[in-house]
């Protein structure tokens, strides 16, 4: 059965040409499913659009997993957020992704996008020989040394700290499950 919002969305469809999808919990028999349709737009050998593809899907299965799995991501973000360690997450190219609170506290800064893309692999402290180790899955220790001056003249990024922090950083593979 099509609503009058589903409606209202086919007509959106057909005037702006882009498809859209909507997910909305359905009543049936025994509960609830949610019912995941997209409207997909079709064009006509002048390329209008002249007709919407439409197409649901039952993911209540997808919505029961998210439900389990949120406390436990609740749970994660909390220990990440509020960890007294610095932690920093690289992509598979070595990309900075994310850092917590206590990453941008030791940085002085405020706004993490001034860190997120940096590359592992460009580090002055990181030794070919440490990188083969973490290419190849195993963890490394790195002793560095920040010099804030020199983060503030080269505008790596904006700081509100000054002199020199000395660290060790434990870089360590992550291998999720699902690898």
């Amino acid at each position: 059965p099509v609503d009058d919002y589903q409606l209202k969305l086919v007509k959106d469809v057909l005037r702006t040409g882009k498809g859209t999808v909507h997910e909305a919990p359905m009543p049936v028999a025994g509960g609830v499913h949610w019912i995941r349709t997209s409207f997909q737009p079709m064009r006509n050998g002048t390329g209008t659009v002249d007709k919407v593809l439409v197409n649901s899907a039952d993911i209540t299965p997808f919505k029961d997993d998210e439900t389990s799995l949120r406390p436990s991501e609740e749970q994660f973000r909390s220990i990440y957020q509020q960890s007294p360690l610095a932690i920093q997450i690289y992509d598979k190219e070595a990309n900075l992704t994310d850092v917590n609170q206590r990453t941008l506290e030791l940085y002085g800064i405020d706004d993490k996008t001034y860190l997120l893309g940096y590359n592992m692999w460009s580090s002055p402290h990181l030794t070919a020989e440490q990188q083969n180790a973490l290419k190849n899955g195993h963890a490394v220790r790195v002793s560095a040394t920040l010099d804030f001056e020199t983060i503030k003249e080269t505008n790596l990024f904006p700081t509100n700290k000054s002199g020199i922090m000395y660290f060790d950083i434990y870089v360590t593979p992550l291998v999720l499950d699902s690898e």
